[in-house]
Parts: C-alpha cells; structure tokens; sequence
C-alpha cells in the first residue's frame, strides 16, 4: 500500500487499502488526487485515484507491467514505464482527459525508463541503456530528438531541481550527481556532490538545499541464505 509521512507531525497515513499492490505513485498537481500502479487481478496497471472521495478509475490497461513516474507540468499527461514481450522497458505517455490517447515516448530495443519532464515543460531527463550501460539523457519533449548524454559511466535516478536550473543522478558508484543546466537546456559537466549509497529513491527539497531518500539497510542479495 501507498503511505504518506508528515514531517512536521511525524505521523504517517495510509492513502490506499485492500487486497493487491499499489506502487509507483505520481501526485497530481493540488495533491487532492494521485496516479499509481494498481494489481487487479494481474500485473499492476495505472489508475487515478481521488484522494478526497477515495474513488478510482483505470487510466491505462494493458498486459505488461505498467509504472508511472512523473506528471506533466500542466498535469495532463502522465509518463510512464511499460515492460515489454522482450523483458525490457519503454517509456510511454497518456492523456488524463483522454485515457484513449496513449503514446510511446520511446519505445526501443533498449530499456528506456524513469521519464521526469522538467519543471517548465518542453524537456525531460530520462534513462536509457541504448550504450551498454544504464545513463542519464535529457531531451525535448515529446520527441526525444535531439537527446544529450548527461551522465559519463552510468547514472540513474534523474530528478530535476524545481526550478529547472540543476538535475540530479546517481551514478553507479552510489554518488549523487549535479549537473548545471544552461539556459537553453543543455546540461554542463556533472559535478560530485557526495555519497548516496543505498539510496533506493530519492527526491529533491527546497530547491536543492535538501534531499529526501529512502535507504536500504539491508540488500536481499548480500544476505546469507539459510536454509
């Protein structure tokens, strides 16, 4: 289930209930009503749920695994990861208005994931693996073409600084990363900011000042097994 936690209570709510996984949630904007990764009897696919009422309606259906990532600006279009026959992933769009009107953002032979468009609209970051490895691109929405290879050696987890000037990754090496963007999108040479190890997912505070992560303690992998 989705929680939310208060900071300045300390306090934390259940926003969903019931049987089957809720994962992957994106608020829209007012934070009265949130898009997530619902299972319903199958793999997990996109419903909106109104926070207020506690209704839900599906937005896209379909038989692969679905996982929202980022709302647009406006907060009409939802950006989401899709797994494809192949076993990697797509990312792809819908219109809140009109749940019909589904898209591919990128849709390749490699994995491309974790769409967040930026805050003014027009761009997004996203990550691909078309080079071998895992790296964080930035590119114009929706067309993706011309993209710009921000990352060099990997990276992952692009989040943008709410005024659209930084964006953020982690690079394999469990770094957290910045890179300065000019004023006509292109990002600059990413610099090192500090240690972000076991970082599982993370989000950027009052403009770059803090950060908010979820930490592993443990990996499943680096355990023992006992049998």
């Amino acid at each position: 289930d989705i929680w939310t936690a208060s900071f300045a209570r300390g306090g934390e709510t259940p926003l969903t209930d019931g049987p089957g996984m809720k994962t992957g949630e994106v608020w829209l904007p007012g934070m009265q009503s949130m898009v997530m990764a619902a299972a319903r009897g199958g793999p997990p696919n996109l419903y909106l749920r109104d926070l207020v009422s506690g209704t839900e309606r599906r937005v896209a259906q379909s038989p692969p695994f679905q996982f929202a990532t980022d709302v647009s600006p406006d907060g009409k279009i939802i950006a989401y990861n899709q797994r494809t026959e192949r076993g990697n992933w797509d990312l792809m769009q819908v219109r809140l208005d009109d749940t019909s009107k589904v898209q591919p953002v990128s849709a390749t032979s490699a994995s491309e994931m974790d769409l967040r468009f930026a805050p003014a609209g027009g761009r997004m970051a996203f990550v691909s693996d078309e080079s071998g490895r895992p790296e964080v691109y930035v590119a114009p929405f929706p067309s993706t073409i011309p993209k710009t290879m921000v990352s060099s050696g990997g990276g992952f987890f692009p989040r943008w600084r709410r005024d659209g000037r930084e964006l953020y990754f982690v690079s394999p090496s469990g770094t957290l990363m910045v890179a300065t963007m000019t004023d006509d999108g292109r990002p600059g040479h990413p610099q090192r900011l500090f240690s972000a190890a076991g970082w599982a997912n993370y989000d950027v505070m009052d403009n770059g000042a803090r950060f908010v992560a979820i930490v592993r303690q443990s990996v499943g992998f680096e355990q023992p097994l006992t049998i």
